[in-house]
């Protein structure tokens, strides 16, 4: 397992603060906030996320969970 950058565990801390207020599973939480049903274990594995990418995740978060 790759080690996981600051600003991408950052990300999936917000994501899991999200997903626990939610009760929403890692995989509809990545194809709900960017099309990518893969996206919370890809980033568990060290994936690093493109601006445009983190931008999406926060807005999604930010709106509740509603699609932009």
């Amino acid at each position: 397992m790759r080690m996981v950058n600051p600003a991408e565990q950052k990300v999936l801390d917000q994501i899991a603060k999200f997903r626990a207020k939610t009760g929403m599973a890692k995989t509809m939480f990545g194809k709900h906030a960017v099309g990518d049903a893969n996206l919370i274990g890809q980033l568990e594995g060290g994936r690093q996320l493109r601006h445009e990418m983190r931008e999406k995740i926060k807005a999604f978060i930010k709106s509740g969970g509603v699609k932009q």
